[in-house]
């Protein structure tokens, strides 16, 4: 037999939350390579979205290995 799983209105609300937190940072996450492409620092870039420059760096060098697969 299968069950199934009734969501309580409070942990659809955090789902919910989560993903559209998750689409928010992917799309922060493109504007930071974006912009790091077209030459800006990355400190300048963290500066404008309060992370540090190693985390801007990490993250234009995910998206960098995600374009060449």
């Amino acid at each position: 037999t299968e069950k199934y799983w009734v969501w309580t209105q409070e942990e659809r609300d955090a789902f919910d939350k989560k993903n559209n937190n998750r689409a928010d940072e992917l799309e922060r996450n493109a504007q930071i390579y974006e912009r790091y492409l077209s030459g800006e620092t990355p400190s300048a870039i963290s500066r404008d979205f309060n992370i540090s420059p190693t985390r801007v760096r990490e993250i234009c060098a995910r998206k960098q290995r995600q374009e060449r697969r």
